[in-house]
């Protein structure tokens, strides 16, 4: 954290309350370990107070939540209070000077003991991220501030700690070995339990490699929090049954032994529904009705309902921790549940672990779909336990050694490199060194597993290293041709494995064939040569084809695998053919994510940079993007296309400079890098290739329009021409794609988005159909048909969300947001920008907090809450990617808020040249409206023409920057800027097209900034009984809502727009600060002018700042004073 100059940070100030100072000395030691377990600092300590700065507003909120919660679990005498502000601050030797810590200290002075209160810019910055709820206290007076502060109060909960009142499950097992180490990643743990308790849903997944202690931890973890007071269920996986939802059965046995009577008789809708799962339900609740028969769908959903209603039941008592094992094993079912409880119903104070072997080879497609899924929510944390350090290995060495000769550190040491750590591993090793000599370590584990395999006979160990090399289950058949057994050497084989112990039999109309341990697998595949394992592969890959002749879609990235291993033996041809099919096939089914790692896998075996090579690479390109790997893809991108070019074939160059265009647009890159790679393979590659021609034409043009270009538009219209007559149906799918950057009218694009939609169902691309009706919906808010756009935005959000593409849940949730803030649901809107902003979080590449910030700023100035955003709109505005829309954002937030000379300066910053400074990109609508919304606040009547004609391109529309957000109907604002420099019937036609634009949208929100609007134009014309009666329209329409942008009668015009004859006000003052300035010389308070001129006492209170500074008046008597010397009061 920046300790000199001016930094932006996150003060908390704990207040000592009543008679507990003496005892803060005593606690430092408490409040710092609190604090730094979250990246806090405490800068100074006094008897009544503790001052703290955190990087981040989130994580300064969930250390304030840990320690209220911590005093309250240790019953502590010490009552603290504490405030919380963010903003920019001085430092100086070490302590920091600024409003936030005046602020947070008057917020920590003003609130009960046990409390923590925030001020608005730390709970729009925290968000949801600190896992806490917060409650509105509303806009309140803080002594030595001018300005009232917008507080939250945060919800630290209950103490929860109880006496657990239910047995720790039997289920989770009790081991005799010590538990050492996994100290950072229990600390994981407990913040997620902290967040649980405060009424979160908390997801942890604990992955690493098989042995690794995953288990062990969940385990020790739900021992301690059941020692505090939790719940704890627990439910397995079973390798060999893998049952319909098997761990969920034995969760429901135990809540059905242990929940009232009372609660169970509750819930007996959902019990009956669970009766298909458990029989013995009906045991425990008596008169179980019977269910109607339904679809197998429906059965499916009131299962999923009947077990989160259990679930919640029991962390209605308690907060409950629920241990899932093994989900490496899980069946589709029980991965159901877990997505069901993460994201459609998630319960209240429940905190889920679960454990899963993270290799390639235990992580099937079921679990790599299901992590894939949770990762985009902010409540799901991943932990990947790797090799206990050296400390950890010492300590279990030492124990394992009791009375042992020898130098147990030594001894340790060894152990650690020769396991890397894995605790099962360590445990082994030690227990097969011979404990009265102490005798050095073997070379490795692999001696003691290579003895069982010895003692086998040769046809059971052939076998043996066939299914140790398969990694997966290996079916019957395909082993007995891979390892050349016939029927009865094969059954021998077998029984003499299994009767081993060393493999599994999983029963089956084939039964089929694995390890009980990873472990032991390596062990045998170990001592292998390169050689042998190479031709293993060789033989399994032809046993695979040969078993599944028919139809090879199901085994495909097996096949891949298996040939890339044996490459350098003669797999290496099939290997590319297989893997560009398995790549084929993700691209149609959308398993990227599996496709994605076959490709990994067969490049891995093929180094070099070949034809082959690079074919693969352009799929590997393209798979990552539609996974949402961006920043991989656009690496692999610029390598593949140096490879490419150092061939000197043009053809591959061009068709990874198309998928890189491609990822460029996803991530929203508008820099030259990409232009000149699609130049560079345009001037090399000639008119010969028609086809990629045109497409990389249609690239150049979107590459160039995200570039601000102003001939970007024709190019992408004349690819499409081009495209049209060529009759491909892949390079017009692409031209058309593109063109909806174009600046062709609406009707034009929503005909081409049902042509899109249509192409790409023939070409069978779900991913590339999903951008015609993204697209469709955006054009659809264009032309305010916003039940349309409502309609298909459902339709879209479904796919979006089972087929898994992270892309278009982000952008159904920014439509969502768009479309609840045009119908003035402003926190189902706020709601719908969160959720957006954590799958953007989560996913690399995608601009979510951009487009969060564009959403949020249009939520709070319908709601007159800008105040709220302008520190963090002047902290975007210096961030140099944005300023661009920033600058004018923030221009418009200080004119609103009437400081305007701080707007004018930035709006003239960015004024000169028709605006130059702003690029014509993708988000130039959101800047054209701020500016336009400050030209008018700021009387710019000289850019009021430039800002018109800039408008007119957008006319009979609803001005919509990219997929971010909408600002209403643009004639609108070309209707206002039109009164303003005196063409009346202008304005009068162009807001009667705004007026007809909203009503057939349906948007109470448009509908009452027209009236507003209207309300201005009259005020200004002299028409008062007119203005007042369209204010009083705008008023009835937008105060329902919450949407105070429109409670302030328009008189801002009139005031601007004086005849010169009246006088200006002295001084420099604007005529609203002379406004406010009458109000103080008749003694009104900032409360009070805030209601007699309808605006916030923020605003008042900055009017007033700014009157004392351009008066150099002292204080409020003094301005009153020099007013009636003045003239400015009224009969003065």
């Amino acid at each position: 954290m920046t300790h000199s100059g001016t930094a932006t940070t996150t003060v908390v100030y704990a207040d000592v309350e009543g008679g507990t100072g003496g005892m803060i000395q005593e606690s430092t030691d408490l409040l710092r370990a609190v604090f730094s377990r979250f990246g806090g600092e405490i800068l100074e300590t006094a008897d009544d107070a503790v001052v703290a700065v955190f990087a981040a507003a989130s994580d300064a909120v969930a250390a304030a939540v840990a320690l209220q919660r911590r005093l309250a679990h240790e019953r502590s005498p010490l009552q603290l209070a504490l405030g919380i502000d963010a903003g920019d601050v001085s430092w100086d030797h070490g302590s920091c000077f600024g409003q936030p810590t005046v602020v947070a200290r008057r917020l920590a002075t003003g609130a009960p003991p046990g409390r923590v209160q925030v001020s608005s810019v730390v709970r729009l910055m925290a968000g949801s991220r600190a896992g806490a709820s917060y409650r509105h206290l509303g806009t309140i007076a803080l002594d030595g501030l001018d300005a009232a502060v917008d507080a939250f109060d945060v919800d630290c909960g209950d103490d929860p700690v109880t006496e657990a009142a239910w047995p720790f499950p039997a289920t989770l097992p009790v081991s005799d070995r010590p538990f050492v180490g996994r100290r950072d990643e229990s600390a994981v743990l407990r913040r997620a339990w902290q967040r649980t308790v405060a009424g979160g849903n908390e997801i942890v997944l604990i992955g690493g490699e098989a042995g690794a202690g995953k288990t062990r931890l969940a385990t020790e973890t739900a021992r301690e929090l059941h020692a505090s007071g939790a719940i704890v269920l627990s439910g397995l996986n079973d390798s060999e049954l893998s049952l319909p939802y098997q761990p969920w059965v034995m969760v429901i046995d135990q809540l059905l032994h242990h929940l009232p009577p009372a609660v169970l008789q509750d819930l007996s809708t959902e019990l009956a529904a669970l009766r298909v799962l458990d029989a013995r339900i009906e045991r425990h609740v008596a008169g179980l009705g019977r269910l109607d028969p339904v679809e197998p769908e429906a059965q499916r959903h009131l299962v999923l309902q009947g077990l989160a209603a259990l679930l919640a039941a029991a962390a209605g008592i308690a907060p409950t921790v629920l241990v899932l094992d093994d989900l490496h094993w899980a069946g589709q079912q029980t991965l159901d549940v877990l997505r069901y409880v993460a994201r459609t119903a998630p319960v209240g104070q429940l905190l889920v672990i679960g454990t899963f072997r993270d290799t390639s080879d235990a992580a099937g497609a079921r679990l790599s779909a299901t992590l894939a899924d949770l990762r985009r929510f902010e409540r799901t944390t991943r932990v990947k336990l790797t090799g206990l350090d050296l400390e950890s290995v010492l300590e279990l060495v030492a124990a394992s050694r009791s009375g042992a000769n020898g130098d147990i550190a030594e001894l340790a040491a060894v152990v650690a490199r020769r396991t890397g750590g894995n605790p099962f591993l360590v445990w082994e090793l030690c227990a097969h060194l011979d404990e009265s000599t102490g005798a050095p370590v073997p070379d490795s584990v692999i001696e003691v597993v290579g003895a069982r395999t010895r003692r086998l006979s040769p046809a059971a160990r052939t076998a043996a290293e066939v299914i140790a090399v398969a990694a997966n289950r290996v079916p019957l058949t395909v082993l007995g041709d891979a390892a050349a057994l016939d029927g009865g050497e094969l059954a021998t084989a077998i029984t003499e494995l299994v009767d081993s112990g060393l493999v599994d039999e999983v029963t089956g109309p084939v039964p089929e064939y694995q390890y009980a341990h990873a472990l032991l697998r390596d062990a045998v595949v170990a001592p292998l040569s390169g050689p042998s394992r190479m031709h293993l592969h060789l033989d399994l890959a032809r046993a695979i084809e040969r078993a599944h002749e028919a139809d090879r879609r199901s085994v495909l990235p097996e096949l891949a695998r298996h040939y890339a291993a044996s490459a350098a033996v003669g797999g290496r041809d099939k290997a590319v053919y297989y893997g560009a099919r398995a790549a084929a096939q993700a691209r149609q089914t959308a398993a990227y994510d599996e496709g994605v790692s076959v490709l990994r896998t067969v490049l891995d075996a093929m180094p070099g940079s070949g034809p082959d090579q690079i074919d693969l690479a352009i799929d590997l390109i393209d798979l990552l993007q539609r996974s949402g790997h961006h920043l991989e893809s656009l690496a692999v991108g610029r390598s593949t296309f140096g490879d490419a070019r150092a061939m000197g074939d043009v053809a591959r160059q061009a068709e990874v400079a198309l998928q890189c265009e491609r990822v460029n647009h996803l991530a929203g890159g508008g820099g030259p890098e990409i232009n000149e790679m699609l130049e560079l393979v345009l001037a090399e590659m000639g008119d010969g290739d028609e086809r990629t021609h045109v497409r990389l034409r249609s690239a150049l043009g979107r590459a160039r329009s995200l570039a601000g270009d102003d001939g970007a538009d024709a190019l992408m219209e004349s690819a499409l021409h081009e495209a049209r007559e060529l009759g491909d149906e892949g390079a017009l799918a692409l031209a058309i794609e593109v063109s909806f950057l174009g600046s062709q009218g609406p009707e034009v694009q929503l005909a081409r988005s049902y042509e899109l939609e249509k192409l790409t169902t023939s070409l069978r691309d779900p991913w590339a159909t999903m951008w015609a009706t993204a697209n469709r919906i955006r054009v659809l808010l264009v032309m305010g048909r916003l039940a349309e756009a409502e309609a298909e935005l459902r339709a879209h959000r479904d796919v979006a969300y089972r087929h898994r593409f992270f892309l278009f849940q982000f952008m159904s949730c920014v439509l969502e947001s768009v479309l609840h803030l045009a119908a003035g649901a402003f926190e189902q809107a706020e709601a719908a920008a969160e959720e957006a902003e954590a799958i953007g979080l989560s996913d690399e590449g995608l601009s979510g907090s951009g487009i969060y910030g564009l959403l949020m700023f249009s939520i709070r100035r319908e709601q007159g809450r800008l105040e709220e955003m302008r520190p963090v709109l002047l902290l975007l505005a210096r961030a140099g990617q944005h300023a661009a829309v920033w600058a004018p954002g923030a221009a418009l937030a200080a004119a609103e808020l009437g400081l305007l000379d701080e707007a004018r300066s930035s709006f003239d910053a960015v004024a000169p040249d028709r605006f130059s400074a702003v690029p014509r990109d993708n988000v130039w609508p959101a800047a054209l409206t701020f500016l336009s919304e400050t030209a008018l606040l700021l009387d710019a009547r000289e850019q009021a023409e430039e800002l018109i004609d800039e408008l007119a391109p957008y006319r009979g529309q609803a001005l919509m920057a990219g997929f971010t957000t909408s600002f209403g109907p643009t004639d609108r604002l070309r209707s206002a800027l039109s009164e303003l420099i005196g063409r009346p019937d202008d304005a009068d036609r162009l807001l009667g097209a705004a007026r007809e634009l909203a009503a057939r949208a349906g948007s109470p929100v448009w509908m009452a900034r027209v009236e507003h609007t209207q309300s201005w134009i009259l005020a200004g014309r002299g028409d008062a009984v007119g203005a007042a009666r369209h204010h009083e329209a705008a008023s009835r329409l937008g105060e329902p809502l919450g949407m105070a942008a429109v409670r302030e009668p328009a008189a801002v015009a009139v005031r601007d727009r004086r005849s010169p004859a009246t006088g200006a006000p002295p001084g420099g003052l604007s005529p609203r600060e002379a406004d406010v300035l009458a109000l103080i010389a008749q003694g009104c308070t900032n409360r009070e002018i805030a209601e007699r001129l309808l605006i916030s006492p923020n605003t008042a209170a900055n009017h007033v700042r700014s009157i004392l500074q351009k008066t150099g008046c002292a204080n409020r008597a003094e301005a009153a004073a020099q007013s009636v010397r003045s003239a400015l009061l009224p009969g003065g």
